[in-house]
């Protein structure tokens, strides 16, 4: 579809070389206007700058977090993307990673953490948007807008769509939910109707009534939260949860994008069974990120050696936890083991073409 749009504005596009590790390099061909991609590919962008910004040291170091400190205000206190001294200074070598030229990021296909996004906007010096949609839709429902300096929402629905949600009671979401304030703020899975849309699936019936309705709306599956400014605030997934032997309901989906965000935390899969009380986890790091969290530890040994670490592992499992209470998650949303797996979820056939994991496979 995004391709389809840039073609009726006489636009041109790129596909990078199919190898994301080469990535730079094509972007350095192509330096593009415009950088849609998904979620995870942004986790590894925000993992390698984090990693480059936490090497610097004395003077360097510190003019670092003097601009990251300031931009942010900068651009809390009134939108502003851009920053004539700091970005000249500081942020023009990351802004190479996109070419040099990039005035606009879209994300979607899977939820990404206000944290990323934050560090997108500020390094990039640029609108970072996230849009939300289904096949089914278009690939496009919802979209956030570029001026809009909050976070944790898509937006509000395309022009030629209408939305609502419908209680799901099992989950204690319903449409007269309201805030800490008192406002309306109604929760339950996203129904959309309109021209973008399908009819159906072709020659199967029942699967068409399964997701479209009598009144033609479309079922996502996804729990929503309508803001009382009108954008929407996508909080869980009626598919994607399960339910611990203490009785509490896991949403993976949410917890792995938190988790993510830790030092080291290239790609996670959280698990949780309904015979057991806790949780626990599937951890992949990147070799450059792993070896350089073991030598701040002191620890000597091959990629391989150092994911059976025992010491590596305690220091990821405080780490998770030391994220959890930040993040303000309960305490049975906390990773109590976890393994590191040397193979990436590619590796390993545990992703989609989209970058979503296989639960049914990862399990």
């Amino acid at each position: 579809m995004l391709l389809t749009a840039f073609l009726n504005c006489e636009g041109k596009y790129g596909i990078f070389g199919g190898d994301t590790r080469k990535l730079k390099e094509d972007m350095a061909i192509l330096k593009p206007d415009m950088f849609p991609s998904v979620p995870r590919l942004f986790n590894k962008f925000y993992g390698a700058i984090n990693a480059k910004l936490r090497a610097a040291e004395g003077i360097k170091g510190a003019l670092v977090a003097k601009a990251l400190d300031s931009k942010l205000k900068h651009y809390e206190n009134g939108g502003h993307y851009t920053h004539r001294v700091w970005d000249n200074i500081v942020f023009k070598q990351m802004q190479s990673a996109l070419g040099g030229n990039c005035k606009y990021m879209l994300t979607g296909s899977a939820p990404i953490s206000n944290e990323v996004r934050r560090f997108m906007k500020i390094c990039f010096a640029c609108p970072f948007v996230e849009g939300y949609g289904q096949t089914e839709g278009l690939g496009s429902q919802f979209i956030s807008r570029p001026e809009d300096p909050e976070f944790g929402h898509v937006g509000g629905p395309l022009p030629m769509l209408e939305f609502k949600v419908k209680d799901v009671p099992e989950m204690n979401y319903f449409s007269t939910d309201t805030d800490e304030e008192g406002n309306l703020t109604p929760r339950g899975e996203i129904l959309s109707r309109g021209a973008n849309i399908i009819s159906g699936y072709y020659k199967n019936k029942e699967k068409t009534d399964a997701a479209i309705d009598e009144d033609g709306w479309l079922h996502s599956g996804d729990i929503g939260m309508i803001r009382p400014n009108g954008s929407l605030k996508i909080v869980d997934r009626v598919k994607n949860i399960f339910k611990l032997s203490i009785g509490e309901y896991i949403a993976p989906d949410k917890l792995q994008e938190i988790y993510k965000t830790v030092r080291g935390c290239s790609d996670i899969f959280v698990y949780g069974d309904s015979l057991k009380s806790v949780l626990v986890a599937i951890i992949f790091s990147e070799k450059p990120e792993l070896l350089s969290v073991a030598k701040d530890l002191g620890i000597e040994g091959t990629f391989e050696e150092l994911c059976a670490n025992p010491k590596i592992n305690e220091h990821f499992v405080k780490d998770l936890l030391a994220k959890q209470k930040e993040s303000g998650l309960k305490g049975f949303e906390r990773i109590k083991k976890l393994i590191l797996t040397p193979k990436s979820f590619e590796e390993l056939d545990l992703l989609t073409t989209t970058f979503k994991i296989k639960r049914h496979v990862a399990k």
